[in-house]
C-alpha cells in the first residue's frame, strides 16, 4: 500500500505530479539500452516483453492507472530478475531497481522501502554466489546508496515542513495576541463610555452624547487598528507598514481610560523614547492589557501605573484593589492566572529577555513588568 497520510506535505515537495511521467521516460531509456543488449539463453520476444513491462507499470502511474505498490514492485522486480538471469557483459537491467528503490524510500511506508532495498540487494549478490552474474558490488552499493540519500532528502524534507509549520503556528499565535490586545482595549474603553453615557442619559443627555461619541471615536481608530494588525498576515510590498504603537503612545492610552471615566494615576519618570521598537510595544500592550482588566475586573477602582525608564531598563507597574470576594482566592476570580492576557503579557516580556509577573499582592492586583529598553541589551 502507497504511503499517502505518512508522507503528507514532504510527498508533495519529493514526488510532485509528472514525477511518475519523469521516471517512465527514464525507464523507457533504460529499456531501450537493455533491449539491445545481447542475452545469451534468452529468446528475443521474452527478452523485449521483459524490457518493456516495467517502462509500462511506471507510465500507467503516469497516466492515472496506477497498480498497487505490491503488486508493480513484483512485477518490476520479476522482469529485472529474469533479465539478469540471462545477464549481459554490461548490464543496464539493475538500474530499474534503483529507480523502483528511489521510488519506494519516498512514497512507501519505510519497512516497505526497507524490504524493496533489501530484495534487490540479496537478487544481485546471490546470482553473483551463484555464478551467473559478476559485478554485483557495484549495485549493491548503488542500491544501498540510493535508498539511504532518498530516505535522508524525506526526513530533512519533512524537518523542514515541521519548521514551517511551527513558524506559521507561532505568527497565528503572534496575530491572534495582538487582536486580543486590541479588542480587548477598544470593548473596555467603549463600556465605560457607554456606561457613562448610560448614567448620564437622563440627567445631562449632552454629556451622554459626548461619551457616546467619544466611544464612536475609539471604536473607529480600534477598527483601524485591527484592520492594520490583520493586514501583517499579507502586506503589500509595495507600502509601506503602518506603524505599530509604541511606548511614546502610553500616555495617550491612558488617556483615553481616563476620558473613558477610569481612575488611573499615572507616574512616568524616563524618557519612554529610549524604548525600541518592539520593546515599546510590549510596553504598550502589556499596560493596555493590565487596564482592560482592570475594566473588566474592578472598573470602579482607582490604577496606580508607574512607568520607570532607568538605564537600560524599563519597569512597568500596575496596581488596583481586588474585589473583596476575590481576595480570599487565588486571583481576581479565585483562580491562577492563566487567561490569554496574561499569557500574552508574559510571552511578550520573555521575548525581549525581561520578566513579568501578575497575581494578588496583599489586597491589591499587582502587575510588574521587566523589560530591556532595546534588544541589544
Amino acid at each position: 500500500m502507497e504511503q499517502q497520510a505518512g508522507a503528507g506535505s514532504v510527498e508533495l515537495e519529493l514526488w510532485p505530479r509528472r514525477t511518475p511521467l519523469f521516471i517512465a521516460g527514464i525507464a523507457i531509456m533504460v529499456a531501450a539500452v537493455v533491449a539491445v543488449e545481447p542475452r545469451p539463453g534468452l529468446a528475443l520476444p521474452v527478452r523485449l516483453a521483459l524490457v518493456a513491462i516495467p517502462p509500462l507499470v511506471w507510465l500507467g502511474c503516469a497516466m492515472s492507472r496506477s497498480l498497487p505498490f505490491p503488486v508493480r514492485t513484483a512485477i518490476i522486480f520479476g522482469c529485472v530478475a529474469g533479465l539478469v538471469w540471462y545477464p549481459a557483459r554490461f548490464d543496464a537491467a539493475p538500474f530499474l531497481l534503483v529507480i523502483l528503490i528511489g521510488e519506494a524510500a519516498v512514497r512507501a511506508p519505510s519497512w516497505s522501502s526497507i524490504i524493496v532495498a533489501a530484495a534487490s540487494i540479496v537478487l544481485i549478490a546471490g546470482l553473483d554466489v551463484a555464478g551467473r552474474y559478476d559485478g554485483a558490488i557495484v549495485w549493491v552499493l548503488a542500491f544501498a546508496f540510493t535508498w539511504s540519500m532518498m530516505t535522508l532528502l524525506g526526513s530533512r524534507m519533512s524537518l523542514i515542513g515541521q519548521i514551517q509549520e511551527r513558524a506559521a503556528a507561532d505568527e497565528r499565535q503572534r496575530i491572534a495576541r495582538e487582536l486580543h490586545d486590541v479588542i480587548a482595549h477598544s470593548l473596555a474603553v467603549t463600556m465605560l463610555h457607554l456606561t457613562g453615557a448610560r448614567l448620564a442619559l437622563e440627567r445631562d443627555p449632552a454629556d451622554a452624547a459626548r461619551a457616546l461619541l467619544e466611544a464612536e471615536r475609539l471604536g473607529r481608530r480600534s477598527l483601524a487598528e485591527i484592520r492594520r494588525t490583520v493586514g501583517l498576515l499579507a502586506p503589500d510590498d509595495d507600502s509601506p507598514a503602518a506603524a505599530m504603537p509604541g511606548a511614546t503612545d502610553i500616555p495617550e492610552l491612558v488617556s483615553d481610560f481616563v476620558a473613558a471615566g477610569l481612575d488611573v494615576q499615572f507616574d512616568c519618570a524616563g524618557d519612554l523614547a529610549r524604548m525600541s521598537p518592539a520593546a515599546g510595544l510590549s510596553a504598550y500592550r502589556i499596560v493596555q492589557e493590565s487596564l482592560a482588566n482592570v475594566v473588566k475586573h474592578t472598573p470602579a477602582s482607582a490604577v496606580r501605573l508607574c512607568v520607570r525608564i532607568e538605564g537600560d531598563r524599563a519597569r512597568i507597574d500596575v496596581r488596583n484593589p481586588l474585589p473583596v470576594s476575590a481576595r480570599v482566592g487565588r486571583g481576581r476570580d479565585g483562580r491562577e492566572d492563566g487567561g490569554i492576557g496574561l499569557v500574552g503579557m508574559r510571552d511578550r516580556a520573555e521575548l525581549l529577555g525581561g520578566t513579568l509577573r501578575a497575581g494578588p499582592d496583599g489586597d491589591d492586583w499587582h502587575v510588574c513588568a521587566d523589560l530591556p529598553t532595546s534588544l541589544e541589551s
